[in-house]
C-alpha cells in the first residue's frame, strides 16, 4: 500500500498554537524521522548488530569506519526500534506507516526471516547480492517476525508501506504483544542499498517503556538483545565471566551459555549467537576463531571456497590466506582440482597461456554474419618434448555477459603446434562453456580431445580460444592491448579450430599487439581419470555414496579413503569391506559405501591385477595334483621333488626346492604319462590366461 504525502497540520491546545506532523490518510503522527528534517541521529534506535550511518536521506548500514557502505559488502546490520504495541490504536486508520528510499528490499523475492536470529546468522553475519532489506515486526513475546515490510521498487524515490489494524491483524500481528521493529540488511550489490526514510505511528502505538539501550538486570548485556537471542534476561550474564582462562559454560549465568570459550559478553560485541558454539558453523568455535584471528561470522573468513574448520582441521591450509602455497591459485580451487593446496608445485602441471590474472578490457562486439574470434597467444608458449599429454584444466578471466537479451558468452579452449608464422596445427580441443565473470581456476578442459601426441623433435605449442557463433557475442575473456602478441581472426579459419589436425592460417590480425588473460593447463602422459570415478548419493540411500568406475576383467579394485588430499595416494587407508572388488562384466562397477568421513574427504579407486583363479609354487607338498601312467613299461613317473638328473637344472624355479619332473633323476624312454593339477573353476570367467615355468631337456636318458 502507498501512503498519501505527509501535510502540515495545527493542533490548538490551552490557547498555544503547536506544529505536529500528521498522515492525509490516516491517524499516524510523525515518529521517528530518519530523513531531512531529521536530526541525523538514530531517533532513539538502537544498534542490534553492525554499523549505520545518516546520508540525509535516510539510516542506512555503514562499514566498521563509519562510512555508509551503499552496495557495498559489510556486516549484517541491524536497528531496532523502541518498544510497540497496537492494542488501542485507532480501528479503521492507517495505524503505521515505513517510509523507503532505494533499492527494492526483496530482490530474490525469498521468503521472509523468521526471527532476529535469522537475519543475524545469515550468510555467519556478513550480507550477499541475494539478501534482504527490510523492517521485521518482531513479537517480543514469541521473538517471531510477524511481518515484514520491504521497500516495493527499485529508485523512484520515497515509497510507502501503509497499514491499517485490519491489514495488521490480517498480515500475522497479534494486538495483544508488544513488537520491536527491527530495520535489517542483508544484501548488498546493485540495487543492495536502502534507506529507512521515515517510521509514523499511531501515536496510541507508542508504548512508554525503557529506551531498548535498558539493561535491568545490570549484567552489561542490552536486556533487547538477551530477549532477542534467549527470550529471558537470565540465561546470559555480561558479569559472571571475562572471557579470561577456562570457560565456565556450557550453562545458563555461567557468562558463557554455549561454552564456545567467547564470554557473553564479547559475543554481544562480536555480533555472534551467545547460543551457538558455532556461530557460522564452519567447524570452528567462536572461541577458537577469536584466538585465531578468523572470523566467527563468516564461514570462509578468506574467500578461497574452504570453511575455516576444513582448512584449519582438514587441509591444514591456512583460514586467513586464500593461496596457502602461494602459487596463484586459490586453496579452494585447488582442492577441487585434486592439487595440493600447501604444495606450490602440484599438481606440476606444464602452463600454456599469460593466465588469468590480467587488468584489461573486453573485445568490442563483433560484426557481421559469423560472430566467432580466435585469439591464440603467441608470446607464452612451451616447448613439449616428444611424447603424450593431456589438456586438465584452464583458467581464464572474463567479463559479465554483454546484457543483451538471451546472448550468453560462450567459449572453447584449445590447443595448437606452431608451424611458423600465423601457421598453426590444432592438437586439442576443449569444453564449450558459458563463462562466469571474474577470474575462474582450475576449469575442466573437458571434451573427447583433451589428450595430443608431441611428434619427434618435439614442438613448440601454445594456447588459444575462440568463441563461438552467436548474434551479438563478444569474446568475454579479458585483454591487454599493451603487450603481448597474438594470432587473432574475426573470420576466415575460425571454423577450423574445433578439430584436430587442422590447419590455422588465416588470421585477420597476425601478430596482433594484445593478450589474453587464460591459460591452459597440461600433464605428461595421457593422464586423466581412466577409471572415470563418479561419485554421488545413492539413489536407494540419501545418506550413503554411490561410487561408480569402469572396469576391465582380470582386474580388482580398492576403494581407498583419506581425510585430506597432503599425502601421497599410496599411503591413503583402503575402506573396511571394499577391497579386491572383481571387476564387472558390463563394464561399469558400482557400489553403494557410507560416508566414511564426518566432514570432508576423499575417495580414490585403485587397480590391481586380480588375484591368479589357482596357483600353486608347488614348496608345499603336492597339494591336489594327481599322476597317471599311461604307457605299459611305467619306466618313467612323475615325481615332485628336488631334481637330481644328470643333465637339466638340480633346483625348481626360481632356485625353489621343489618341481614336479619326469623322475627327479633322469627319465627314460617310450613314457606316456600325464600330470593333472586340482580343478579350477571358470564359473562366470570370460577369459582366461595360464602361464608357468617349465624345463624342456631331451638329454640325461637312463
Amino acid at each position: 500500500m502507498i501512503k498519501n504525502p505527509l501535510t502540515k497540520g495545527i493542533a490548538l491546545a490551552a490557547g498555544t498554537i503547536a506544529l505536529l506532523s500528521v498522515s492525509a490518510n490516516g491517524a499516524t503522527v510523525q515518529t521517528w524521522n530518519f530523513g531531512n528534517n531529521g536530526d541525523g541521529t538514530n531517533q532513539g534506535w538502537t544498534v542490534t548488530a553492525g554499523h549505520f550511518a545518516n546520508d540525509g536521506n535516510g539510516i542506512e548500514p555503514a562499514q566498521a569506519n563509519g562510512n555508509r557502505a551503499h552496495d557495498a559488502a559489510h556486516p549484517v546490520a541491524v536497528l531496532t526500534s523502541p518498544t510497540i504495541n497496537f492494542g488501542s490504536v485507532h480501528a479503521s486508520d492507517s495505524v503505521i506507516d515505513i517510509l523507503w528510499e532505494g533499492g527494492r528490499g526483496n530482490q530474490q523475492d525469498s521468503a521472509d526471516p523468521a526471527n532476529l536470529a535469522a537475519v543475524m546468522n545469515y550468510n555467519g553475519g556478513n550480507t550477499n547480492n541475494t539478501g534482504q532489506k527490510g523492517v521485521g515486526f518482531r513479537n517480543l513475546t514469541t521473538g517471531a517476525y510477524d511481518l515484514v515490510d520491504y521497500d516495493p521498487q527499485d529508485g523512484g524515490g520515497i515509497q510507502t508501506g501503509s497499514y491499517t489494524l485490519a491489514d495488521l491483524t490480517a498480515a500475522g500481528i497479534d494486538v495483544g504483544a508488544s513488537y520491536q521493529l527491527d530495520f535489517f540488511t542483508t544484501d548488498d550489490g546493485g540495487w543492495g542499498w536502502t534507506r529507512l526514510n521515515e517510521v509514523n505511528l499511531d501515536a496510541n502505538a507508542i508504548a512508554p517503556v525503557d529506551p531498548p539501550s535498558t539493561d535491568n538486570d545490570n549484567d552489561t548485556l542490552r536486556d533487547t538483545w538477551e530477549q532477542a537471542q534467549t527470550g529471558n534476561l537470565t540465561d546470559l550474564d555480561g558479569t559472571a565471566w571475562d572471557g579470561n582462562g577456562v570457560t565456565p559454560g556450557p550453562g545458563a549465568a555461567t557468562g558463557d551459555f554455549d561454552g564456545d570459550g567467547s564470554s557473553d559478553s564479547q559475543e554481544q560485541d562480536e555480533g555472534t549467537d551467545p547460543t551457538n558454539a558455532d556461530s557460522d558453523d564452519d567447524g570452528l568455535t567462536d572461541g577458537e576463531e577469536a584466538t585465531l584471528g578468523t572470523n566467527p561470522r563468516n564461514s570462509d573468513s578468506d574467500s578461497d571456497g574452504l570453511t575455516d574448520g576444513d582448512e584449519l582441521n582438514t587441509l591444514a591450509t591456512d583460514p586467513l590466506n586464500p593461496d596457502s602455497d602461494g602459487d596463484g591459485r586459490p586453496d579452494g580451487d585447488e582442492v577441487a582440482s585434486g592439487s595440493n593446496p600447501n604444495d606450490p608445485n602440484s599438481p606440476g602441471y606444464i602452463t600454456i597461456g599469460y593466465g588469468p590474472e590480467l587488468t584489461g578490457v573486453t573485445d568490442t562486439q563483433s560484426n557481421g554474419n559469423n560472430q566467432m574470434r580466435q585469439n591464440i597467444n603467441i608470446t607464452d608458449t612451451v616447448f613439449l618434448e616428444a611424447g603424450t599429454y593431456q589438456a586438465r584444466s584452464w583458467n581464464y578471466n572474463a567479463a559479465p555477459d554483454s546484457g543483451m537479451a538471451g546472448v550468453t558468452q560462450p567459449v572453447f579452449p584449445f590447443l595448437t603446434i606452431m608451424n611458423g608464422p600465423a601457421n598453426h596445427t590444432v592438437v586439442a580441443v576443449g569444453e564449450t562453456i558459458d563463462t562466469e565473470p571474474g577470474i575462474q581456476w582450475a576449469v575442466p578442459f573437458g571434451g573427447e580431445e583433451a589428450v595430443f601426441t608431441i611428434p619427434e623433435g618435439g614442438a613448440t605449442v601454445a594456447a588459444g580460444i575462440q568463441n563461438t557463433n552467436a548474434l551479438g557475442v563478444t569474446n568475454s575473456i579479458i585483454t591487454n592491448t599493451s603487450f603481448g602478441i597474438t594470432d587473432h581472426a574475426n573470420s576466415g579459419n575460425v571454423d577450423e579450430a574445433g578439430a584436430i589436425g587442422n590447419t590455422l592460417d588465416s588470421f585477420g590480425h597476425a601478430n596482433l599487439p594484445r593478450t589474453y588473460g587464460f591459460s591452459i593447463e597440461v600433464s605428461s602422459g595421457s593422464g586423466g581419470d581412466q577409471l572415470k570415478l563418479a561419485v554421488d548419493h545413492s539413489p536407494l540411500d540419501s545418506t550413503m555414496l554411490r561410487l561408480t568406475w569402469a572396469s576391465t576383467p582380470g582386474k580388482v579394485y580398492d576403494v581407498l579413503i583419506n581425510a585430506d588430499l597432503s599425502s601421497p595416494r599410496e599411503s591413503w587407508d583402503g575402506l573396511a569391506d571394499a577391497q579386491n572388488i572383481p571387476a564387472d562384466l558390463s563394464g561399469t562397477n558400482t557400489l553403494d559405501i557410507a560416508l566414511p568421513f564426518p566432514g570432508k574427504g576423499f575417495v580414490a579407486i585403485r587397480e590391481k591385477n586380480a588375484p591368479p583363479l589357482f596357483f600353486d609354487d608347488l614348496e608345499s607338498g603336492t597339494g591336489g595334483w594327481t599322476t597317471v601312467v599311461n604307457d605299459a613299461n611305467g619306466n618313467t613317473q612323475w615325481e615332485f621333488g628336488t631334481p637330481n638328473g644328470s643333465t637339466g637344472p638340480i633346483e625348481g624355479a626360481d632356485g625353489s626346492a621343489n618341481a614336479w619332473c619326469t623322475g627327479l633323476g633322469d627319465y627314460f624312454s617310450d613314457s606316456d604319462i600325464s600330470l593333472r593339477s586340482p580343478a579350477i573353476d571358470l564359473t562366470g570367467v570370460s577369459g582366461a590366461e595360464l602361464s608357468f615355468a617349465a624345463f624342456r631337456d631331451a638329454d640325461g636318458f637312463g
